[in-house]
């Protein structure tokens, strides 16, 4: 075979093989992505079940009042 054929045959594996680690890492990232997709749809259901349900105190959080609050140094 000739040596120009060789080193463009060479140079098409590499980028090819750099191509695979590429789309290798992108559906890895996809896959995490979706995971914090589900995760944050979740949220949102529980969220709007709280706000139709507003008398569940098993949900509902203390409010931040800066009223009450002590300054840290005290």
């Amino acid at each position: 075979m000739n040596p120009e054929l060789l080193q463009r045959l060479e140079t098409l594996e590499i980028n090819q093989a750099f191509q695979e680690e590429n789309l290798e890492r992108l559906e890895q990232q996809v896959v995490l992505q979706q995971k914090q997709l589900d995760q944050l749809q979740r949220q949102v259901k529980s969220l709007m079940a709280q706000h139709k349900n507003p008398g569940d105190e098993s949900h509902t959080q203390t409010v931040f009042d800066p009223d009450n609050e002590v300054p840290p140094h005290y």
